[in-house]
């Protein structure tokens, strides 16, 4: 009898083990589950929209040569509001990298105008960056925005941007496509980057891209 209890007693005791074991892998096996999902959601956010062309394709790097994705920053204006270029992501990018003190980037605001007046309403925009710490918003809104009669956005003190994209002569110009890919800029006559752009040389970059 006394043996028949404890069989009982252990028989009785068997299904509670496998019930705790049961728990114990659906709790490792849930565990693993959240693992394998953050993992893969972080490697997602890996590659953000602003670097995925229109088509969805991430297997483009980031630089600053023809056919790379533009370098992403974030600047102050000279009306002191922030803005970023991944904000203009639809749209045709031209930066200008310039300075007051440029006897050619003043030259270079009058073909900046007319395209901007030609090409505003085709999707078109620019984004004038001043390189040198040196000057301040007021001065290139007073003597360079304003000046010249120019209608589109200026900010100050941006050399960490233009150390970014190798600026060394000023202007600069690169054009970017509504993926933000770069799809040109200037060159001087020896290869080297930078320099002027004609209202001609850039209505035909524009064209090839609308």
């Amino acid at each position: 009898m006394t043996k028949d209890k404890k069989g009982s007693s252990n028989s009785t005791k068997k299904p509670k083990k496998y019930l705790f074991d049961g728990i114990f892998v659906v709790v490792i096996f849930g565990l693993l589950f959240s693992l394998v999902y953050f993992v893969i959601s972080d490697r997602d956010q890996d590659t953000p929209s602003r670097y995925k062309d229109s088509s969805g394709n991430d297997n483009i790097n980031v630089g600053i040569d023809i056919g790379l994705w533009a370098p992403d920053f974030t600047v102050t204006d000279i009306d002191g509001k922030l803005f970023s270029l991944s904000d203009y992501k639809g749209k045709i990018v031209i930066l200008d990298f310039m300075a007051d003190y440029c006897s050619p980037c003043h030259q270079e605001m009058g073909e900046l105008k007319r395209i901007n007046e030609e090409y505003y309403n085709r999707n078109v925009r620019i984004l004038s960056l001043g390189v040198s710490d040196a000057e301040s918003p007021e001065q290139i809104r007073g003597n360079v925005k304003e000046a010249h009669g120019a209608s589109w956005r200026f900010a100050a003190k941006t050399s960490t941007v233009a150390s970014t994209y190798d600026v060394r002569l000023i202007p600069t110009i690169y054009i970017l496509d509504e993926d933000g890919i770069i799809r040109y800029f200037t060159t001087t006559d020896d290869g080297g980057r930078g320099g002027m752009a004609s209202y001609e040389v850039l209505k035909e970059q524009l064209e090839l891209l609308l």
